[in-house]
């Protein structure tokens, strides 16, 4: 009896063990920094009371993204992004756009909502989000033509400000990690000059990442 009590206390320290190197194990490829790739789609439009009539404008969003995580559910995730915005209005005929090319760097504080363990992970995020303005475009179409020329010179900011919040789903398969996100965005400031409009539209994207180190 004795050497069976044994047994079992040798057996059940092996178990207890293994279990806790295997949540250690989890617990450190969870908090293991990684970085990827986004590929991506701006649904941008123009909010305030000068942005009356007008439409939403698709646009690529495209870029890098690195993810840091704080413990197993929380996390801090910088990105830098090819991004186009701006709208569209029709008239009659005529349709104008102005197209605006931003790189931007959403700067995100995110959630996870399920255990590390688990290989489907939803999660949600929010941040601010600062863009440089790369380029504008006016394009304007009427019946079957069409032309497009840079902005004036001084009816744009160089620089926009404003805030990013949504959710995604990330899916573990080995070593790397697909992410599939929607999100808001939402400026803070004017991007034309003597204007009262403000960037704003939904943004979907798909991603994928792999640890950094070992």
């Amino acid at each position: 009896m004795r050497v069976l009590s044994v047994a079992a206390v040798v057996l059940l320290a092996s178990s207890l063990a293994v279990q806790a190197g295997v949540a250690q194990k989890v617990k450190s490829e969870a908090t293991q920094p990684t970085f990827g790739v986004v590929l991506g789609a701006n649904f941008a439009t123009f909010n305030g009371s000068d942005a009356t009539g007008v439409k939403t404008l698709a646009g690529l969003a495209v870029g890098a993204q690195a993810t840091f995580s704080f413990s197993p559910t929380l996390f801090f995730q910088p990105q830098v992004l090819y991004s186009m915005k701006g709208a569209q209005e029709s008239f009659a005929d005529t349709t104008d756009k102005v197209k605006l090319t931003y790189i931007e760097a959403p700067l995100l504080l995110g959630l996870r909502l399920a255990s590390s363990r688990n290989p489907v992970r939803p999660y949600i995020v929010v941040g601010p989000t600062l863009a440089y303005l790369a380029s504008c475009k006016f394009n304007e179409s009427f019946g079957g033509a069409s032309g497009e020329a840079d902005c004036a010179s001084g009816s744009t900011k160089s620089f926009d400000a404003g805030v990013t919040g949504g959710a995604g789903i990330e899916v573990a398969t080995g070593r790397v990690t697909l992410s599939v996100a929607a999100r808001y965005f939402l400026g803070l400031t004017e991007p034309i000059q003597n204007s009262n409009i403000k960037n704003a539209g939904f943004n979907v994207s798909v991603g994928a990442a792999i640890p950094l180190g070992r």
